[in-house]
This record gives C-alpha cells, structure tokens and sequence, in this order.
C-alpha cells in the first residue's frame, strides 16, 4: 500500500503562512497546498485528476466543484498535524458527525449564543467568505497541511478571501443563518473538498488533538456509522485547552467573584472570553480561565 506523506514543515513554510499581515498574502494562482514535493503531481494525478485541480486552484465560491468518490481511495496518507490547534468555540457538542435521517451530517454542531465569536482551528487562509446556501454565512480555511476546516451559520462574517489567519484569530459571529433551527456552529473538516469525521483527531471534550499525526484512508472518509455526542462535555468538569481552564457557571457567580477565586482579574477574564464587564453570565455558561493566574 502506498504511503504519502503530507509534510507540515512549521519552521521554514514554503508559502506565506508565517508573514504576520492578516490580508491580501494570496493571489487566485497561489498554490496553497504543501505536499511533499517528489509525490505532488504523481499523486495528485493518480488518486483523481479533479484533486489535482482542485488544490492548484484557489476556488473562493465552492467548497467543491465535483463529489469525489472515497470508497475507491487505495492510497494511505500521514496527514501532519503538529501545528497550532486552538478550539473554534468552547462549547457542548449537540450533535455530532454521521447519518441524520436520509441525511450525511458531515461535521458538529456546537451550541453558541448569538454574537458568540468562533475562531480559526489552525493557521491558515480564507479560501470562502461568504452566504452559501444551507450553511448561511459560511467561512472556509485551507491549512498548509492540505486539510480545509469549515465554520457555518455565523451571524457576521469577519474575514474576507485571501486573508491569513492565525489558530485563535476571530473569523466570525455565532448563529443561526442558513439552515438551522437554533443557533450554533457547523463545524466541518475536509481533503480534497470531502467531509472526513474530525472526531479521529479532535478531542472535543478536552479541547485538544488527540494525536500529532493521523493515517488516512478511504474508512476515514465513511458515513456510515454516527460519532455518539460526548456525554461529559458540558458537566461540572472544566474543559482544559492550552493556557486556559474553564469554569461553569452557577447560581451567584460574578466576573468580580471569578477573578478572586481565580487570583486574575476580571478585564483579563473579559478580554479570553470576548465579552465585557457588563456581559450577563448565563448558568451553565463555560467561561474560559487564564490557567497561569491561579
């Protein structure tokens, strides 16, 4: 079995991913996908000719032009991932990746406010910004690594096509535009243009990747079989993430009774979680903590 190795090179970034400019870095002929060199085109021809295409061009419109069939993917590929991971938004998944009815859902839902901000999962570039059908305003990342990561139903859409973004920048408001009956994130990961189950890499309970690295293969691809919602994501327990920790609130808690509790005050408190000092706490609201102040 053929092994390709998608390469992550995270010191020495063949494309513009590491300026610090945050707009305007790509032009529609950037190639913006980093496979290793020697296999690029040889793979790429081989799997499909539409991938081929499909990465050598920068389409700002559709997620895909053409459904490509996984079940005849023989290739087995080392997608790299030791790169920066940050938590699009730190909330109870609702419903996860599989079959919904005569449906695919082919991502997560997580449960958000109106107004809430989602942030960037990986460093990347805005390759979509814009109102697409049942995913209403909708945002898509493509990721040096070749992996696309997609964020749907915002309220307000805050990048724009081209944009270079950082893991944790804002990208856009939580909602409910498009098709959706209540607001939330659609959260998607892609190769190639198709759905792949992010629960593989994602631990959406701890708020982390599970794994620096993750083999793929045509079963990573499958619908067939629903991801259960993980029950202990929105308990007592904090969710912990890099640099942070989380608490839920409860009857009486307060910004100010946060940061005495914690040892850090209540503007730092604000400005990790977007909100102010006027914001109401909601109970069982998750509030992200600044681990170091303890």
């Amino acid at each position: 079995m053929k092994i390709t190795l998608l390469v992550l090179l995270l010191c020495t970034y063949a494309y513009s991913f590491s300026q610090e400019t945050e707009t305007n870095n790509y032009t529609p002929d950037s190639v913006v996908i980093n496979l290793d060199s020697i296999r690029n085109d040889t793979f790429l021809e081989e799997f499909n000719p539409q991938s081929s295409d499909f990465y050598q061009k920068f389409d700002t419109l559709y997620i895909r032009r053409q459904k490509q069939d996984m079940r005849f993917f023989s290739d087995t590929l080392l997608m790299v991932l030791n790169q920066n991971f940050y938590p699009p938004f730190l909330g109870p998944v609702i419903s996860n990746y599989g079959p919904r009815g005569k449906r695919i859902h082919t991502g997560i839902d997580i449960r958000l406010n109106l107004g809430d901000t989602v942030r960037a999962a990986f460093d990347g570039v805005v390759r979509i910004s814009r109102v697409y059908s049942g995913y209403g305003k909708l945002v898509v990342l493509r990721h040096e690594n070749g992996l696309e990561t997609a964020y749907a139903h915002f309220s307000k859409l805050l990048v724009h096509p081209y944009d270079t973004v950082k893991a944790g920048q804002a990208i856009g408001l939580g909602g409910r535009t498009g098709r959706a009956t209540c607001n939330h994130l659609h959260f998607e990961t892609r190769l190639f243009g198709e759905p792949m189950n992010p629960n593989i890499f994602i631990d959406f309970v701890a708020q982390k990747l599970k794994e620096d690295s993750v083999f793929v293969t045509a079963s990573t691809f499958s619908t067939g079989k629903k991801t259960p919602v993980p029950r202990n994501i929105n308990n007592s327990q904090p969710v912990l993430m890099a640099g942070t920790s989380a608490h839920q609130i409860k009857p009486g808690d307060t910004l100010y009774a946060l940061s005495r509790k914690y040892g850090t005050s209540v503007k730092q408190i604000c400005e990790l979680n977007d909100i102010n000092e006027k914001t109401v706490l909601r109970i069982g609201q998750l509030i992200k903590i600044p681990s170091s102040s303890r």
